[in-house]
């Protein structure tokens, strides 16, 4: 009778650990895509800064400008024609002597463009918006998969091995995320970055040394790729642990 009564504890109290395990579950796979996305969209908006796909700000006020000026200059312009028309004439010989010049160098390289219009000040709301969304996303991530790890232990669901692992990626992961720049204002970094940053180190890069050039794609690079790799491995792992999960319950 006692071991009747044992065995049906158990199993209510497998059933409970199993809805729990379900709902940290389903947050656990949110935080994941919203971290997932949230990265991606990192990437794109280093990219977009560091090739200079975006519009300058200033530049109607710069063509307004220009237009004004113009109107003062074209008087003055009529008058002086008679004397560079032989310059111009001289040039265009000139000009006419390179004629046949091979079409390689004659063709200019087209920069890339966005098929749409995007302003220096909306990459920098976008970076700021996505790193806040990131790291709160990759906490809450940590908690619920520590969560899971807990509920696993206690209800002795099984694969503990996976579930750990995936624990101590989500514990690595995080601590990429994490801008220690502004924490620390020295030494270390994380993937999230503030505008500033990118903004000043891409101004710069031209006159910066080899490994000055070296530590910035390390910076907003390398790093950025680690992290997206621990987060994939994370998710693998708490995969396999579900389906050991399963298996150990004789649920497939």
């Amino acid at each position: 009778m006692n071991a009747e009564q044992n065995r049906q504890k158990d199993l209510v109290d497998t059933t409970d650990c199993l809805e729990a395990v379900g709902v940290f579950r389903c947050w656990k796979n949110l935080f994941f895509a919203v971290i997932l996305v949230g990265l991606l969209l990192l990437g794109a908006c280093f990219w977009i800064m560091d090739l200079g796909l975006i519009s300058d700000e200033s530049k109607g006020e710069q063509a307004v400008t220009v237009e004004a000026v113009t109107e003062q200059v074209v008087p003055v312009v009529e008058e002086t024609v008679d004397e560079v028309k032989q310059q111009v004439d001289e040039a265009a010989a000139k000009v006419a002597g390179d004629a046949n010049a091979p079409d390689d160098q004659t063709k200019a390289k087209k920069p890339l463009k966005l098929p749409f219009k995007l302003r220096q000040g909306q990459v920098m709301w976008a970076i700021r918006a996505l790193d806040a969304v990131v790291i709160m996303a990759a906490v809450l991530y940590c908690l619920a998969i520590l969560f899971t790890l807990k509920i696993s232990m206690v209800g002795r669901l099984g694969g503990i091995n996976h579930i750990s692992r995936a624990f101590f990626w989500s514990l690595i992961l995080l601590a990429l995320i994490v801008p220690w720049q502004v924490v620390l204002g020295w030494g270390l970094f994380g993937v999230t970055f503030e505008p500033s940053e990118l903004v000043r180190r891409t101004a710069g890069y031209e006159s910066d040394s080899v490994f000055v050039k070296a530590l910035f794609w390390f910076r907003f690079v390398v790093v950025w790729a680690i992290a997206l790799l621990c987060l994939i491995l994370a998710q693998v792992r708490t995969s396999r642990w579900s389906k050991a999960t399963l298996k150990r319950l004789e649920v497939i």
